[in-house]
């Protein structure tokens, strides 16, 4: 873990500085933020496994770090580009996670299928926040934190991770328990995005109207 971290934060910042010198001496006519993010995902990912690292984890930590390095407009448009691949990457990974969901698998589960991404759902973050209100408030209103508590999507990393598990270990059972805190994060996820959008806009609103009277 420290070494793929490590290696993804120096990989970053050193794609980060390359591109901002090539900037400042104009060394390149121009440059594409949609081919130096997959450019550096890929090379992150491939020399994090070369190195016996986790490399989803050095590629996780390349991209922050050079979002961290670039200009602060930069950043905005990094960011934005980041946004638009993982439209392009996530809806294909989901179709196909909708056509490999380990229904006997769910089965064997029984009321454990429900029970279990319920747990996860209600235990993983909204504890973690709360705890961590005191130290927040200075900065965050009760709505972020509530927010940024509820609203932690689990996604592409836990399926990879559960499939890695069964492929080194050979037992199922993670898989049918992580596939299933998947789909019931895209469920009620998926249900509670808008309502919550709305809601988060609405408080904003209404505190900042609040602070001008």
């Amino acid at each position: 873990v420290l070494l793929a971290a490590g290696v993804g934060i120096v990989l970053g910042w050193l794609v980060a500085r390359l591109q901002r010198l090539s900037d400042r001496y104009k060394l390149a006519e121009f440059h594409s933020y949609h081919a130096i993010s997959i450019a550096l995902a890929f090379g992150a990912l491939g020399l994090g496994r070369m190195l016996g690292a986790d490399g989803i984890l050095t590629a996780f930590a390349a991209g922050g770090a050079f979002c961290l390095t670039v200009g602060r407009q930069d950043a905005m448009e990094e960011e934005n580009v980041h946004e638009t691949i993982s439209k392009l990457m996530d809806l294909p990974a989901f179709v196909i996670f909708g056509l490999v969901i380990p229904w006997h698998g769910w089965a064997t589960l029984g009321v454990w299928a429900v029970l279990f991404p319920l747990a996860i759902l209600l235990l993983r973050r909204p504890p973690l926040m709360l705890a961590l209100a005191p130290l927040l408030s200075s900065r965050f209103s009760g709505r972020d934190i509530a927010f940024a508590g509820w609203f932690g999507p689990i996604g592409i990393a836990a399926i990879f991770y559960a499939m890695e598990s069964v492929e080194r270990t050979g037992d199922q059972f993670v898989w049918y328990a992580v596939s299933a805190a998947v789909a019931g994060s895209i469920l009620i996820h998926g249900v509670t995005a808008t309502p919550g959008m709305r809601l988060y806009a609405s408080r904003g609103k209404a505190a900042a109207g609040e602070a001008v009277s």
